[in-house]
């Protein structure tokens, strides 16, 4: 028996009376102005029962009405018993509700029985990366405190810079290389970036991270406390030194094997400062690109692998600056 009409449970459009065992019924009159038909399916399985469906009128009166008895999913659910979505079986009264989005089990609500722990509105099971942090949530602002506040995969996004008071952050690090997408690099590599500056003049140091992953959390070589090489006042320092014991060699009055001795300091002691100010510590880790860039050896880096690095510069006093993300990948030996 079917009822379809302006509202729920009226038959002011059509009643079918008695259909007996057919499943389908021609129906004239249908509203197309887009208002809402209600739709009532009476059975009898050990007693009289019913179904009620409804839906939006078309706005084209040579529109076809909408099938409400085929199981077009599978599912074992029609639209008039419940189906919300025919078109996928996954979805459909007898559904588990699942933390997607979707309205699962067809009860009119999306996500029941999940919660929103800290009470940012949204779901931990779904789209909050930290649902313990009411301030970290897909589209918050990025805040520079060490933390992913947008849920964007990244901490503190490249061009965020980090400040503590009235101290001035350094300069963003810029990369030199690897460069972005480049291919075919060996498992040991030299990184390079240009130096920063710093507003307040505060000493800087470099952190590079290398991992397999955007986050900067899966299988890292990290290499921190990278300080840049200050030549300028060694340099200095050892050309006074050179000089002082040019004129004592030369002008002074000292004996033959007093010169001799002053001539072989003079000739060590620029060999010296050559040697302390130019390419780095004794492992030869760190080495500057002349005056105004930075280089790190990685090593260990695995063969036919897709990496991603930045460098962060730090000048000690709250004051940090990220790079940009780069990827590189490695050759297949």
């Amino acid at each position: 028996w079917l009822y379809v009409g302006s509202s729920a449970g009226s038959q002011d459009i059509l009643d079918s009376g008695s259909l007996g065992t057919s499943t389908s019924v021609p129906v004239s009159g249908l509203p197309c102005d887009g208002s809402t038909v209600y739709v009532r399916l009476w059975y009898e399985t050990g007693g009289w029962q019913y179904l009620d469906y409804q839906y939006t009128a078309s706005s084209s009166c040579t529109a076809t009405g909408p099938d409400i008895i085929t199981d077009s999913d599978g599912d074992s659910y029609t639209k008039m018993q419940g189906d919300c979505n025919d078109n996928d079986s996954s979805i459909n009264p007898s559904a588990l509700e699942m933390c997607d989005g979707i309205d699962n089990n067809c009860d009119g609500d999306i996500d029941e029985g999940f919660s929103d722990s800290d009470g940012d509105g949204y779901l931990g099971c779904n789209d909050d990366c930290d649902d313990t942090d009411p301030d970290i949530f897909p589209g918050n602002e990025e805040l520079c405190d060490g933390k992913d506040n947008d849920c964007n995969g990244m901490i503190d996004d490249s061009e965020i810079l980090c400040s503590n008071g009235d101290n001035s952050p350094p300069s963003i690090p810029q990369l030199i290389v690897p460069l972005d997408g480049q291919l075919n690099l060996e498992t040991t590599f030299e990184f390079a970036w240009e130096k920063c500056s710093d507003g307040d003049g505060d000493s800087l140091t470099y952190n590079l991270y290398v991992c397999e992953d955007t986050e900067f959390i899966d299988e890292c070589i990290t290499k921190e406390n990278i300080a840049s090489i200050e030549m300028n006042s060694n340099y200095y320092a050892g050309l006074g030194l050179i000089v002082l014991i040019f004129g004592l060699t030369f002008f002074g009055k000292r004996s033959n094997r007093q010169n001799i001795m002053l001539a072989l300091i003079l000739l060590i002691t620029p060999i010296f400062f050559i040697l302390s100010c130019g390419n780095g510590d004794d492992a030869g880790n760190i080495l500057p690109q002349g005056n105004n860039s930075i280089s790190q050896y990685i090593s260990g880096l695995k063969a036919d692998t897709t990496y991603y690095w930045k460098v962060v510069a730090d000048d000690g006093r709250g004051g940090i600056s990220q790079s940009e993300v780069r990827s590189f990948t490695t050759k297949n030996n």
